[in-house]
């Protein structure tokens, strides 16, 4: 089935202006320069490389295609839903990325029978490209409150989530902060992800974080990146 108009517009847009963009290809691609950096775009971009290398017109939908995008960008799953929540809190220090993933499934809060991530980009790996999340289905808290259609639906710069983490119960109070690495369109925010959570320093590191009383795209990253040392919430994504 073909993904949704929205979600397959914002992997090949992604795709191209953050990975395929800077090494300026023109003319025919190769396959295998294709499949090494994920370059390649659907043709509803109205790129004539990719129409070209792919031998598609501007009115084919490509079944193959749109599964070949899905699976550059998330895991398949039968599950209905991913549900938000939070681990505790702590500092900066979470044993790295692997670490956080292990809190986050050792947690009492996680769903029953759920494969969980931390809700964290690390330098080398965006939240919005997180390549185990099934990004179709809707996002929620807890308490089944809404919080987004899909995963790419929960970033972009000028966007708005469903609800408040803070009224998902995502979080125990609107007030409170949790740890991302995130800018609002779902990419790592550069030096602000606590060496990459393997850091409580507070003098040489800081961590962007976001608030569970926003709907705007200041949710995710909504202050001045502080300190390391600082505890806040870790948050989790489960399916």
């Amino acid at each position: 089935m073909p993904l949704p108009g929205k979600i397959l517009e914002s992997i090949s847009a992604r795709l191209w202006s953050n990975v395929c963009n800077p090494l300026k290809i023109t003319g025919i691609v190769l396959l295998p320069l294709l499949l090494t950096t994920h370059c390649f775009l659907h043709p509803a971009s109205g790129t004539g490389p990719s129409q070209d290398l792919f031998g598609l017109s501007d009115e084919e939908n490509s079944g193959a295609l749109n599964a070949f995008l899905a699976a550059l960008a998330g895991g398949s799953t039968t599950a209905t839903h991913i549900t938000l929540y939070n681990a505790g809190t702590t500092d900066g220090d979470m044993g790295g990325i692997n670490g956080a993933n292990a809190t986050c499934n050792a947690s009492s809060n996680k769903p029953a029978g759920t494969t969980a991530i931390a809700f964290l980009s690390t330098s080398s790996q965006p939240l919005l490209f997180h390549p185990d999340v099934p990004i179709t289905i809707p996002i929620q808290g807890p308490n089944g409150l809404p919080i987004a259609e899909n995963w790419p639906d929960l970033f972009g710069f000028g966007e708005t989530i469903l609800n408040t983490l803070g009224d998902a119960e995502v979080l125990p109070f609107a007030s409170n902060e949790f740890y991302s690495g995130t800018d609002p369109d779902g990419f790592p925010e550069p030096g602000y992800s606590c060496n990459d959570w393997m850091s409580s320093d507070g003098q040489a590191f800081n961590a962007t974080i976001g608030i569970g009383d926003e709907t705007s795209d200041f949710w995710i990253s909504h202050t001045d990146p502080p300190g390391c040392d600082e505890f806040y919430y870790l948050l989790c994504a489960a399916w």
